[in-house]
């Protein structure tokens, strides 16, 4: 649930940031208020930073949903650009849209690649030693 208002809530979760760290604290505050609504959350810390841990998480797994649906190679920028999905701001998903082809975004996703294709090698180790 916690999660699922992430992805609901777009004026609070925006995509447009690049990396959680740099979403507004007061966006977070927003969404921490929100979930409050729906439950009982002691005045503690430790219980807004779960939330806040929450959210992080099903918010970049919603990001990594949306590029590998909508991120195709033979389309061009101005193209996804204009599919714009329902619910969503046309300044967010531009920015969002900006940043995937950005240079930035296209080295992090050869180093995830990277890193991927170095776990699967090791597990493929792992398994045949234990075989």
């Amino acid at each position: 649930m916690v999660g699922n208002n992430c992805k609901e809530k777009y004026e609070h979760c925006s995509v447009e940031w690049t990396d959680w760290r740099l979403m507004p604290k007061e966006d977070k505050q927003d969404l921490i208020n929100f979930t409050k609504r729906f439950f009982e959350i002691p005045n503690d810390g430790g219980v807004e930073k779960w939330i806040l841990q929450s959210v992080a998480r099903k918010w970049k797994e919603h990001k990594f949903e949306l590029k590998s649906k909508y991120f195709k190679a033979d389309k061009t920028r101005e193209e996804i650009e204009k599919s714009i999905p329902i619910g969503f701001f046309p300044n967010q998903w531009k920015a969002m849209v900006h940043y995937w082809f950005s240079e930035k975004s296209k080295h992090f996703s050869k180093g995830v690649k990277r890193h991927e294709h170095t776990i699967r090698r090791h597990i493929r180790i792992w398994i045949k030693k234990l075989c």
